[in-house]
């Protein structure tokens, strides 16, 4: 009875090591206004003014989506870096950033990732930042998101890559730097939107995805455990005619 045990334990360890482990992922979001910005595509509706699909004075949101375990990450006490994408390096490294969108007048657009995807967090030899960027090459010229917070002091606080923080940010006072610009372009380039974002509010937080099941369909993995507690029921009773 005893060696059935074992078996029945040594074969579930064998299934739970290939069931599929969790990826932890971060969610970076920005909020705040464009302080100048021209919508010449018309991506976020906003009307004509004088000729112009001026941005300036809307309210936006940019969120973030990075895996901590794409790319190219250094981290050490105090700071974090990922970083990745065909424009990275040899260009050999995949992009971290799963996802990248910019919702201006309640219209989200997706920004690509492929060229560039960066995130860095620091609390470190005096200073502290916040950054966030995505790339995407299309035909000539580069489409982009960008946001980063970074002060000459250790205010901001880093407990690692599973941090969550909520935090506002104040307007680029002394020993700070606040910058956000976003572009995006139409295939040869000819028409840009673009716009400067001033970012009021950065908050972080961990997720953790996993592709779940269809409804009242268990996962095989599930079934395999299932199927094993069977055989093993089958052969304990065995054991004991």
């Amino acid at each position: 009875m005893n060696r059935i045990k074992v078996w029945v334990a040594a074969l579930a360890a064998t299934i739970l090591g290939v069931m599929p482990v969790q990826a932890a992922q971060i969610d970076v979001t920005w909020t705040g206004t464009v302080s100048n910005g021209n919508d010449t595509l018309d991506l976020f509706g906003v009307p004509l003014a004088g000729g112009f699909h001026d941005l300036t004075g809307q309210s936006f949101s940019a969120t973030f989506r990075f895996d901590t375990v794409v790319g190219d990450t250094q981290s050490g006490a105090g700071f974090a870096d990922l970083r990745g994408g065909t424009g990275f390096g040899a260009g050999t490294t995949a992009s971290p950033a799963i996802s990248a969108t910019l919702t201006i007048n309640g219209t989200t657009v997706a920004f690509a990732s492929d060229l560039f995807g960066g995130y860095s967090r620091r609390q470190i030899s005096g200073t502290s930042q916040i950054y966030t960027e995505v790339q995407q090459q299309v035909g000539p010229a580069v489409e982009l998101l960008f946001l980063n917070e970074f002060v000459f002091d250790e205010s901001i606080p880093f407990t690692g890559l599973n941090e969550t923080l909520s935090l506002d940010l104040p307007s680029g006072g002394p020993g700070e730097i606040l910058q956000g610009f976003f572009q995006l372009t139409n295939d040869d380039a000819s028409l840009f939107s673009s716009g400067a974002l001033a970012s009021t509010k950065v908050t972080i937080a961990p997720v953790t995805t996993t592709q779940p099941p269809p409804t009242g369909v268990p996962e095989p993995a599930s079934l395999a455990l299932l199927g094993l507690g069977l055989v093993a029921l089958g052969l304990a009773r065995r054991k004991l005619r």
